[in-house]
């Protein structure tokens, strides 16, 4: 698309909203002239808002009773197989952090070892201890864009151009952002370079130094597949543009609050300086090699999200029971996506997507600042992996030996055979 077009296509938009503003202004108009059609007014919105609370709080009350499902449904010998193989590799792997696996929605093992900041060795890690979920952060941004889409904010395949001012490429579009084919060069270049300001950087900042520095792409849109943080980083910028809220409110509001996930939110630096049950990120497990927050942690979308591993499972079955986005939403976003010559990648909207002893898994890992994590699900077998950590230490070994432990087809007469000898 070139700079004609898409300057058409930015004047459109800008038409539209105009064209709906002018609408919205003249039915208030109008009912003010008729006081009984402003009571109305008011009074439906109150009933719409009244509506969204109950909503709100019957999504709350229905994971409720999800969670609280306890295991008696699984075979104890099946349990304990569970058990045992997994605390091995834990125990093997010196982990500082929590393991939690699922199956049909239902906790069948559960591990939290190690302190949440090693300064304080009384803080033991729990499962409502708040870890920075890094990169397994950008599939609550992907929902946060998808439940704006069937908003009728934009369509996937509308120019990002048309929503962010100033956003120099007018041929990436929503969906090349999505799914990481959009060409753009990493932001932290230019913050590691050029960012020179005695306060955190926003994801507006980001727009305003790609345009100065005329960062030139990669690659056209949609040529090929390179994972991007940057590209988050604007879809977050796009849901505070065009619903002007800001992202961390927005996911609040919209997905935290109503999920009833009280332990996670979007993480400010200016504004959560202390937060209650935080784990701290350390290159060791060293006390002395804390990992401080530095000008990288202005920019949300990429990373930034906190959450527990109570509250990562309520997310998990948020997911199966009741997904924020529609069914057709869900589907495309856990679909390979395709480029412009028609091979698929292994990646949709914020989740990669491969197969493991021909299983699908859906998953992300994460890395920032001293936390490695993962949250893994497994649809045909309806197992959530979940996996945190906070000493920088890889985790990818434990996860992959517990894939194996939990794909395997359990035997009761072998297990219980072992287990006599």
């Amino acid at each position: 698309m070139d700079n004609k077009t898409a300057n058409k296509n930015h004047r459109i938009t800008t038409l539209r909203r105009l064209v709906l503003a002018l609408k919205v202004l003249h039915k208030t108009a109008r009912l003010v002239k008729y006081p009984f059609l402003l009571f109305l007014l008011l009074l439906s919105t109150e009933f719409h808002q009244a509506v969204e609370r109950s909503s709100m709080l019957d999504s709350r009350a229905q994971l409720n009773l999800l969670i609280e499902k306890n295991n008696n449904d699984f075979d104890p010998a099946y349990l304990n197989h569970i058990n045992e193989k997994v605390d091995l590799i834990v125990s093997r792997s010196r982990l500082n952090g929590a393991v939690l696996i699922a199956k049909n929605g239902s906790v069948i093992y559960e591990n939290y070892s190690g302190y949440a900041d090693l300064r304080s060795p009384r803080k033991e890690i729990n499962e409502n201890t708040v870890f920075q979920l890094a990169s397994v952060s950008k599939q609550f941004t992907a929902v946060a864009v998808m439940m704006l889409k069937e908003k009728g904010y934009f369509e996937f395949d509308d120019p990002v151009y048309n929503y962010i001012k100033g956003f120099p490429y007018p041929e990436i579009t929503i969906r090349h952002l999505l799914n990481h084919t959009s060409g753009l060069q990493n932001y932290m270049y230019l913050l590691d370079n050029f960012w020179d300001k005695d306060r955190y950087p926003t994801n507006q900042d980001l727009v305003d130094m790609f345009v100065k520095y005329e960062m030139p792409l990669n690659f056209s849109p949609g040529r090929r597949f390179a994972y991007s943080n940057t590209g988050y980083a604007f879809l977050a910028l796009l849901v505070e543009e065009v619903t002007s809220i800001s992202f961390a409110d927005y996911l609040k509001n919209e997905l935290f609050l109503p999920l009833g996930m009280k332990n996670t939110f979007a993480y400010c630096v200016n504004d959560n300086n202390y937060i209650a049950n935080r784990a701290l990120g350390y290159w060791s497990r060293n006390p002395r090699r804390l990992i401080p927050a530095d000008y990288h942690d202005g920019i949300l979308g990429d990373k930034g999200i906190l959450s527990s591993p109570a509250d990562l499972l309520r997310w998990s079955q948020a997911l199966s029971f009741l997904p924020p986005i529609s069914e057709e939403s869900m589907s495309e976003a856990t679909t390979r996506a395709l480029l412009n010559n028609g091979r698929s990648v292994s990646y949709g909207f914020g989740w990669r997507l491969k197969k493991v002893n021909n299983y699908d898994f859906v998953y992300h890992h994460g890395w920032w600042r001293g936390f490695r994590t993962a949250f893994k699900i497994i649809p045909e077998k309806d197992i959530v992996i979940i996996a945190l950590n906070n000493t920088n230490h890889n985790i990818g070994h434990i996860v992959r030996q517990i894939n194996n432990v939990v794909l395997e087809e359990f035997k009761p007469e072998l297990y219980l055979l072992a287990e006599s000898y």
